[in-house]
């Protein structure tokens, strides 16, 4: 995997978006489970159905 400094803007950018819903599933998970250990493996899995449902059905913009 090529380093962060490699990637063009929008590789870059998509990674932001990607590590950005990443941590707030880490919050959420920590909100709703406090002081529990929550696997690594959840919350990819978690980002992965995520960005699946938003690809299937993207968001309408307002016109």
């Amino acid at each position: 995997m090529k380093s962060i400094f490699e990637l063009d803007s929008t590789s870059r950018d998509h990674l932001n978006r990607s590590n950005l819903i990443e941590n707030h599933l880490w919050e959420i998970a920590k909100a709703v489970y406090p002081g529990a250990v929550i696997d690594p493996a959840t919350v990819a899995k978690a980002k992965a159905h995520l960005l699946e449902f938003f690809k299937q059905s993207p968001p309408r913009r307002p016109s």
